[in-house]
C-alpha cells in the first residue's frame, strides 16, 4: 500500500509519536538491503484506509524509500484484539515511552473501546496498577507537566515517586511558581 493509503491507528501507542528520518535510519538500511521482513498489521478504517496497529516505523521507512508498505489487514478485530496486536513487544523497535503508552490507554478508555481498566490491562499486557499510574500521569495537573522538559523520558519508577506528591497542594503551588522552567528526567 502507498503511504497515503495508510494511517497510524489511534489504538497504536505511537499514534501521535513523531518519527524522524534519523530515528529510523537503521531500519531504512535494513529494508533497503533485504526488503520488508514483517508485514505491518492494520484494520480497515473509514474510506478503506488501513489503520496501522503495528508498523508505524516501517510505514515511515517505506515513505523514505518510495516503496509500498506490505500490510496484513483485518476486517473484524475486537477492540481488545486490536490493542493486543498494537501493544505486543517489538524487539526491533525503540521502547514506547510511558507517556505514549498511557496516552493510548486514555484514548481507549475515553473512546469506550474497552469496557474497563481491568480489560485494558489484560489487552495490553500490563498490570492494572501500571495502567492506573499511567492514567494518573495523563491526568496530572498542567502546572506540573509543564515543568517536565520531555514527558517521554519519564519512566514508570520515576513517576511512581512523583505521583504521590500530587496529594500535597504545596507541590502544585511550587510548580506554579516555576512556570516557564523545565526539569529533566534521566535514566535511573
Amino acid at each position: 500500500l502507498t503511504y497515503e493509503q495508510t494511517a497510524v491507528s489511534s489504538k497504536n501507542p505511537r499514534y501521535e509519536y513523531v518519527i524522524t528520518d534519523e530515528s529510523v535510519a537503521p531500519l531504512v538500511s535494513e529494508i533497503k538491503a533485504v526488503g520488508q521482513a514483517h508485514d505491518a498489521i492494520a484494520e480497515r478504517g473509514a474510506g478503506g484506509i488501513a489503520e496501522l496497529l503495528a508498523g508505524s516505523r516501517r510505514r515511515e521507512v517505506c515513505r523514505i524509500l518510495g516503496v509500498p508498505l506490505r500490510v496484513r489487514i483485518y476486517d473484524s478485530l475486537t477492540a481488545e484484539q486490536a490493542l493486543k496486536i498494537a501493544n505486543r513487544e517489538d524487539r526491533g523497535a525503540l521502547e514506547v515511552s510511558l507517556w505514549d503508552k498511557s496516552a493510548s490507554w486514555a484514548r481507549m478508555l475515553d473512546g469506550k473501546l474497552v469496557a474497563s481498566e481491568s480489560r485494558l490491562a489484560e489487552a495490553v499486557g500490563e498490570d492494572k496498577s501500571a495502567i492506573n499510574r499511567g492514567l494518573a500521569l495523563q491526568k496530572a495537573p498542567a502546572a506540573l507537566l509543564d515543568l517536565i522538559a520531555d514527558k517521554r523520558a519519564i519512566s514508570m519508577s520515576q513517576w511512581a515517586v512523583v505521583a504521590p506528591l500530587l496529594d500535597d497542594p504545596r507541590v502544585l503551588e511550587c510548580a506554579a511558581l516555576h512556570a516557564g522552567q523545565t526539569l529533566g528526567f534521566g535514566a535511573l
